[in-house]
């Protein structure tokens, strides 16, 4: 019938125009990547999403000084670094991405995690895409934190660590890679925290502890030797 369409096939299109028939075969790029995948009525076989991240840069925005035994507040901005190589990918949808937080006394995070925080992110920024080779960052990141017992010295430094989401839902529901360019540790940044101010109070408690402790011992030595005489 004149001016009807019809596909052959995923990949080929024909038509009928004055008892003429065309027909349109559509073309596909290579897929370099290890195992490809055929979305279902796709013509082309694509890479799933394959993210490798090769460097996590966090910057403190804000002025605020921390402090010990104190509720804690800090601003952050989280830049991105991703490995380019043919096999990787951008990636797009929805719960793509989740930003833990926490204080460390260490400069690569490891040890203690101050006032672990699972997710910073606000839900725009979990479905925040990233485009490959373009630049990607998280930025008005706030993270709060709080420990009693943390000194100055367990709060030297301020650390992030990427994650995908719990649970992605990418744009063609194309599988889902994240990992870290080099190891997992790629996925973790950390940069020196703001000036942290010690708690009198905490130093007091801790020397009248210590004294208290002395003067008990010193009265018990009194009581052990008055009972030998």
């Amino acid at each position: 019938m004149d001016a009807e369409s019809w596909a052959v096939d995923e990949c080929t299109t024909c038509a009928c125009d004055n008892a003429r028939v065309t027909c349109e075969i559509d073309s596909c790029q290579p897929a370099f990547c290890a195992e490809p995948i055929k979305p279902e009525g796709s013509c082309c076989y694509v890479c799933p999403y394959n993210v490798l991240v090769k460097k996590v840069l966090p910057k403190i925005t804000s002025r605020d000084t921390i402090s010990e035994g104190g509720d804690n507040q800090v601003s952050v901005d989280v830049s991105i670094k991703f490995h380019d190589h043919r096999d990787t990918t951008g990636v797009s949808g929805e719960d793509l991405w989740k930003l833990s937080a926490w204080a460390s006394a260490t400069p690569d995070g490891n040890g203690p995690r101050i006032g672990f925080e699972e997710d910073i992110l606000d839900p725009t920024q979990n479905d925040q895409y990233f485009t490959k080779r373009e630049e990607f960052k998280f930025t008005n990141l706030d993270f709060s934190f709080s420990d009693p017992m943390a000194e100055c010295e367990d709060m030297k430094y301020i650390c992030v660590r990427i994650e995908r989401g719990e649970n992605p839902r990418t744009t063609g529901d194309l599988g889902y890679t994240l990992g870290g360019y080099s190891g997992s540790s790629s996925q973790t940044g950390c940069t020196e925290a703001p000036k942290c101010k010690h708690d009198r109070s905490i130093f007091s408690s801790l020397l009248s502890k210590v004294l208290q402790q002395d003067r008990g011992q010193f009265i018990m030595n009194v009581f052990i030797t008055d009972s030998d005489c």
